[in-house]
């Protein structure tokens, strides 16, 4: 035998040589020893050998056994069946001088390659739960899995300018649109000095003044963040400037403002008054809900020129406020159209039509504005109720778009892990630019609360805070005083973070506004251009975030085909510039956006089930947010879909480890109400305090009265 060559020779008599090292599989093994011990028992038979191919030989010391002649295996034995190697014959030779290696052996593989991986297969069996048949369990994968067409999605080339501001401003100036001097010079006085700091109109404003001053109903449609407020306000306050005698308050109401949302009639209302400066023998006023309706009668009684107010209290004045003259009006104006008939106030329009109507005096013309920035039908029939022969003014500079939005804004979108990625986020712009200011929007009034807490209560890792910021939060069910310091608190603010509802969708001029975030998507695709529209306004650039679920990714595409571009956010990117050095633990097995991901998550998921309070209105938000799942429009509902959502991903964006039991939210829903009915017996109960003290009033003047009058009889 040649010393470059070995043979693979089993024998069946003497100590066995130490076995070569392979890589079997366990069950193999368990086999080959089973007829093993068949074999013992059995007496040996002699096998055809089978020819094998020679392998290089290891240079390795030789061990004292197997230098021992002993037990040096004799040439023609024939291998045993007990042996654990297969059955081979005697190689031929092969020359000595360049062997041929055709088979590498086992012990000549590096250590490091030696080692695999396996990858953990699918638990088999059923996958999902009760509360979720057909669906995934909730892992990264399933999360991450592509469902968007990404060759669909419009992606910018290079970054937008403010220099596309030229399409919203006219060339034109305010003195050529022959408005009032003192308008003019309000209107182009610097901020700082208490006027508006313009220079030049916008398109809009060019195009509504000269229709609106030549009386007639007007229907005008333009797109948000154009100076839809200025321009009906600026040729109304002109034509009652140019009235003679000069108005004062003893002629009543002349010109009244319907908006859907107390906000809005606020900031209308200080747009107004700041207008007024020059103009101070008329004056502004409003009447909304949730204030005191005896101060509002007091200040109806004085006179106000101008009136902006909301439908509801609006139709209780009109019904209930004797000493309110509103026969000379003038000017009635609804702005935000589509959003008053989707509130549900086309019965008290009707009722205000009406009531107008029957008190107006013969030598007066009304003029009737509807303003929107969508035009759809339920605009049309308001329209045609309210309007006689009107003038379409359309001032939209996308003459081909379905939904039109500002050229300089920077529409994203996100298919990730929301919650995590909503604070990585949210950290990563307020580390960028201390003058950070962000809206974020969401479905429910519950989610609000939910998330505010949430980040006030939580603590970004190595840090005392979360962001740093203030956080706000804005709701239908916030009452009224606090609704307004906190719009104005947010609109005065540097910096500072919004959580809110659609209350603050429609015609909110908030000052400075970077980003606008949907963690929640809308219900209908015009909410989606009212969201996006609080910022980017007046030319300046803006930038909005969409987050979506995987189910949820066709949905882009959508909008691509209603005009509306968006490009994919870097997810990865993202998540690593939320963190500084030294917050997180790095791993040479996970990347770090991964590492952040899991932290935040536990810390936020540890933060939930330690606190009760916080615990039950992830419950009532998680809960909440299917309610309001089910509401879409049947033009989006195919992807938006109850049967498609996933309650695992659901659960994750609040915070909990997996969708909660029926018991626990019925539990939460049921404190709740609880809550909600003690409030309501506590407020009846003062009212009934009230009620009999008024009936004593009453009694007690009735019975001094009596008393008085039989004094006089006698």
């Amino acid at each position: 035998m040649d010393e470059g060559f070995s043979l693979n020779i089993a024998v069946g008599s003497g100590p066995k040589q130490p076995a070569k090292r392979k890589i079997v599989k366990f069950r193999q093994n368990k086999v080959k020893a089973k007829k093993a011990q068949a074999a013992k028992a059995a007496p040996a038979k002699p096998v055809t050998a089978k020819p094998v191919r020679a392998v290089v030989k290891p240079k390795v010391k030789p061990t004292p056994e197997a230098a021992s002649p002993t037990k040096a295996a004799p040439a023609n034995a024939y291998p045993d069946t007990s042996s654990d190697e297969e059955e081979e014959a005697p190689p031929k030779a092969v020359p000595d001088a360049k062997p041929v290696v055709t088979q590498t052996k086992i012990q000549d593989i590096p250590e490091m390659q030696k080692k695999v991986v396996d990858t953990p297969k699918p638990k088999d069996g059923k996958i999902g739960s009760r509360r979720n048949p057909n669906k995934e369990a909730y892992s990264a994968e399933a999360l991450l899995r592509p469902t968007l067409d990404m060759t669909k999605v419009t992606v910018h080339e290079a970054p937008l300018r403010s220099s596309t501001s030229k399409e919203i401003f006219s060339a034109t100036t305010f003195e050529a649109m022959q408005l009032h001097p003192h308008l003019v010079s309000i209107l182009t006085k610097p901020k700082e000095n208490g006027g508006f700091g313009f220079d030049q109109p916008t398109r809009v404003q060019v195009k509504s003044v000269p229709a609106i001053s030549a009386s007639g109903d007007v229907l005008l449609k333009s797109e948000t963040g154009s100076g839809k407020t200025l321009a009906f306000c600026l040729p109304m306050v002109h034509r009652l400037m140019s009235k003679t005698p000069r108005i004062s308050r003893t002629d009543g109401c002349l010109a009244m403002i319907l908006a859907p949302t107390r906000e809005l009639c606020t900031q209308i209302q200080e747009t107004l008054e700041r207008l007024l400066k020059v103009a101070v023998y008329i004056v502004a006023g409003s009447v909304v809900g949730g204030k005191k309706k005896k101060s509002e009668k007091a200040r109806l009684r004085k006179g106000v020129s101008i009136l902006v107010a909301t439908p509801g209290r609006l139709v209780d004045h009109l019904t209930n406020t004797h000493s309110f003259q509103y026969n000379r009006l003038e000017f009635l104006i609804l702005d935000e159209a589509d959003r008053l008939l989707d509130m549900g106030f086309e019965r008290s329009i009707t009722q205000i039509l009406d009531c107008i109507a029957s008190k107006k005096d013969d030598d007066v013309v009304r003029q009737t504005i509807l303003v929107s920035a969508t035009i759809n039908s339920g605009v049309e029939r308001l329209a045609a109720m309210s309007l006689t022969s009107p003038r379409f003014i359309d001032a939209d500079t996308k003459e081909q778009a379905v939904y039109a939005t500002p050229e300089q804004l920077i529409q994203q979108f996100m298919i990730e892990q929301r919650l995590c990625a909503l604070s990585c986020f949210l950290r990563s712009e307020c580390k960028k630019a201390k003058s950070a200011k962000i809206v974020v929007f969401l479905s429910t009034c519950d989610a609000v609360d939910f998330m505010t807490t949430l980040f006030q209560k939580c603590q970004w890792p190595q840090r005392n805070e979360m962001f740093g910021p203030a956080i706000f939060r804005l709701h239908g069910n916030v009452n009224q005083q606090e609704r307004t310091s906190t719009f104005q608190a947010f609109c005065k603010a540097a910096s500072g973070i919004l959580f809110c509802t659609d209350v603050a969708a429609r015609g909110l001029n908030l000052p400075t506004v970077q980003w606008i975030v949907q963690y929640d998507p809308p219900t209908e695709t015009r909410d989606y251009v009212h969201r996006v529209g609080r910022t980017a306004r007046s030319g300046a650039v803006g930038n909005s975030l969409l987050f979506l679920l995987p189910s949820e990714a066709a949905y882009c595409e959508h909008l691509q085909a209603n005009g509306l571009s968006l490009t994919a956010l870097n997810y990865e990117a993202t998540i690593a510039r939320s963190a500084s050095k030294g917050e997180f633990r790095t791993s040479s097995k996970k990347a770090l956006h991964e590492v952040i991901v899991h932290e935040l998550q536990y810390l936020f998921e540890q933060s939930v089930l330690a606190d009760t309070e916080l615990f039950d209105m992830a419950c009532q938000a998680f809960q909440s947010f299917v309610r309001s799942y089910a509401t879409h429009a049947s033009e989006t509902r195919q992807y938006f879909h109850v049967r498609s959502l996933h309650f695992g991903h659901v659960a994750k964006s609040f915070g909990l480890r997996e969708p909660p039991a029926s018991s626990k939210v019925t539990k939460a829903s049921q404190s709740a109400k609880q809550g909600t009915l003690k409030k309501r017996k506590a407020r009846q109960e003062v009212d009934e305090e009230i009620e009999k003290k008024k009936q004593k009033k009453v009694v007690q003047k009735k019975r001094e009265y009596n008393h008085h009058v039989s004094e006089f009889a006698e």
